[in-house]
C-alpha cells in the first residue's frame, strides 16, 4: 500500500509524511526531493528555468517510479493532484489523503519557510491558484482538515486511524 499526501503548498505534506512513515515503519518519499535529485537541481530553479509544464512532466515520471516501492508514504507537490492523469495514477498506486489547513495557515507557513516557492511569490496569484485546485483536492479519497497548528504526530495518528492502518511505532 502507498499513501499519497496531497494538498496545496505549505500544507504540511512533507512534515506530516515523515512522521506518518516513521509511525508505520514505511518508506518516506518527498516527490520534490526525488525530482530535484533526478534532475540535479532544486525544484524552484527547475520551475524558473525550464517552466512549470516541464516540471509537471517530471512530477508524473516521479509518480510512475513510486510504483516500484511498496509500503510508502509519498508527499506530493501542490500541483500533482491538479492533473487528471496524476489523480488516476495515484488511485491505481494507493490512497490519496488531502491535508487541508485553512488558507491563513498556508500563508503563514509559506512566509515562515526558508524554502523558495516561485508559485507563491504573489499572495493574490497564490490564492487564485489555490482556489483553482480545490476541486481537484476534493477528489482525494480522504480529507484531513487541520488548523495548521496541530502536532504532526496527532495528524499522522488521525490518518492512521481513518485509513484503518496499524502503527509500528505508536506516536
Amino acid at each position: 500500500m502507498r499513501v499519497f499526501l496531497v494538498g496545496f503548498m505549505a500544507a504540511g505534506k512533507s512534515r506530516i509524511g515523515r512522521r506518518l512513515a516513521r509511525s508505520l515503519g514505511w518508506t518516506f518519499l518527498d516527490l520534490d526531493t526525488e525530482i530535484a535529485e533526478h534532475e540535479g537541481q532544486p525544484v524552484a530553479d527547475l520551475i524558473v528555468e525550464r517552466g512549470e509544464s516541464y516540471f509537471r512532466e517530471r512530477e508524473t515520471a516521479a509518480l510512475e517510479r513510486c510504483a516500484a516501492i511498496d509500503q510508502a508514504v509519498i508527499a506530493t507537490g501542490g500541483g500533482v493532484f491538479a492533473l487528471e492523469r496524476n489523480r488516476r495514477l495515484i488511485a491505481e498506486l494507493g490512497t490519496s489523503v488531502w491535508l487541508d489547513p485553512p488558507w491563513e495557515a498556508l500563508c503563514r507557513r509559506a512566509q515562515q519557510s526558508h524554502k523558495r516557492r516561485p508559485l507563491f511569490e504573489s499572495p493574490d496569484q497564490a490564492r487564485a491558484l489555490y482556489e483553482s485546485r480545490l476541486e481537484s483536492y476534493r477528489q482525494a479519497e480522504l480529507r484531513i482538515r487541520t488548523r495548521g497548528t496541530e502536532r504532526k504526530r496527532d495528524v499522522a495518528a488521525e490518518i492512521v486511524r481513518r485509513l484503518g492502518l496499524v502503527e509500528e511505532t505508536p506516536s
